[in-house]
């Protein structure tokens, strides 16, 4: 027990993570304050004009609304020059004007057909330093039902429900047999890592203004660019807390002959040398090597990396014992909801504005729900058809030749050894009765 809690819990509690952990924790916050200021000097010597919305949804053959607003009123109507760039998508009208004394004008949208385009402001004036643009743009995303983006709501809100309650089943399950066999170690360090790295991911997406740009910008036409919202970090940190309580539970519970692979141990040490590496070169380098938008990349691919082979312990460990005794399959089919639910969003997405190529717009999210589910496959696979566990109305009732009463054999746990016993007792009964 106490090898087992040096390895996987006191890694995490070490002055060094504790150190690597609030250094992530201060760049964050640094990220989150600063990233917002943005240099004007002549912001009182001039107008400056900018969208409000960035992003809006219309359904085709529909009208949509945006403002155009200014630093303060004007003293005379100022004309503002704008211009789709697909008109087979969507119209605006070629001038908006912001009237004396008002600060902002609606601009009406009105859509085509499906797709996305965007809407940009040209050069105005009035006189010499008197007003100047500012990102003037919004994206227009034309979407074929309104209906379908209330579904991608309510599949989105779905998921995260699934999501933050997934493990919980297995906490339970451990706390209920006060027993941790059949429960895979390394499928626990791995999943105390996955859940580190998602919440760091999670954390620097939300917190960093810089991060959110460069995930609007990678691809502007795509419609679905689902930012990392705080319910995500809520998410992402609840499921941290939950799988140390696990890991709490393996330290406190009965874990038979169980322990943390050498395989497992070297792959900890290379994870944390790796995020240690990074986060310096991010921090100390002078050519900015790694910037703080490429390190939360990084996160998000090992977290994908992670996602992927912190089940293969677990699938190897049932195929072993023959039995999927101790691995709660309430977890597994949760996690299946999840990934089905997740590639489902995308689908409609994809299908709703006619971007197709959005479907892989985010390679890491695609990739952790395809892996939710073909593992997830996998598990229901061995609990429900290999290693299916035969219960009382699956039992073979035989008749006892001495004492005349119903007896009934049953296989153990679905392995090869209790067929055998079986076999045996069928022999021995049959000889008696002759």
């Amino acid at each position: 027990m106490e090898n087992f809690y040096r390895v996987m819990i006191w890694p995490w509690l070490s002055k060094t993570n504790f150190i690597i952990m609030l250094s992530l924790i201060t760049a964050f916050l640094q990220q989150g304050c600063c990233d917002n200021s943005r240099p004007n000097a002549d912001v009182d010597a001039t107008i400056t004009i900018s969208a409000i919305t960035r992003d809006m949804h219309v359904t085709v053959d529909g009208i949509g609304f945006f403002n155009i607003s200014s630093s303060k009123p004007v003293e005379d109507p100022l004309v503002v020059y704008l211009s789709s760039d697909d008109t087979h998508i969507a119209t605006v009208s070629p001038t908006a004007t912001i009237k004396s004394g008002d600060d902002s004008v609606e601009v009406d949208v009105r859509t085509i057909q499906i797709g996305s385009c965007t809407i940009e402001a040209f050069n105005y004036t009035i006189s010499e330093n008197q007003s100047r643009t500012s990102d003037v743009f919004v994206r227009v995303h034309v979407r074929r039902s309104h209906m379908l983006g209330l579904l991608t709501g309510v599949f989105r809100w779905f998921y995260e429900f699934c999501f933050v309650i997934h493990l919980l089943p297995q906490f339970y399950l451990n706390y209920q047999r006060k027993s941790v066999v059949g429960l895979s170690f390394d499928y626990l360090l791995l999943s105390l890592i996955t859940f580190f790295t998602f919440a760091t991911f999670n954390i620097g997406s939300y917190a960093s203004t810089d991060v959110r740009e460069a995930d609007l910008n990678s691809d502007p036409q795509a419609p679905g660019v689902d930012l990392i919202n705080l319910a995500d970090v809520l998410n992402s940190v609840t499921n941290l807390v939950v799988i140390c309580a696990i890991c709490a539970q393996c330290y406190r519970y009965e874990k038979g002959d169980q322990h943390v692979s050498i395989i497992a141990k070297v792959l900890l040490v290379i994870i944390k040398f790796a995020i240690a590496l990074f986060f310096i070169i991010m921090l100390a380098s002078q050519y900015k090597a790694i910037s703080f938008v490429t390190f939360i990349d990084i996160m998000g691919y090992l977290k994908l990396l992670l996602s992927f082979s912190k089940y293969i312990p677990q699938v190897y460990m049932n195929y072993e014992r023959k039995s999927t005794e101790g691995w709660s399959i309430a977890v597994v089919i949760l996690d299946l909801l999840c990934g089905a639910l997740t590639v489902s969003g995308m689908f409609i997405v994809a299908f709703n504005y006619g971007h197709w190529i959005s479907f892989i717009h985010s390679p890491t999210r695609l990739g952790i729900a395809l892996f939710s589910i073909i593992f997830s496959t996998i598990f229901i696979i061995q609990h429900y058809v290999i290693y299916r566990i035969i219960s009382e109305e699956d039992t073979i009732p035989i008749i006892g030749a001495e004492d005349g009463e119903n007896k009934t054999l049953q296989a153990s746990d679905g392995d090869e050894d209790g067929k055998e016993t079986r076999d045996q007792e069928m022999k021995m009964l049959q000889g008696k009765g002759e």
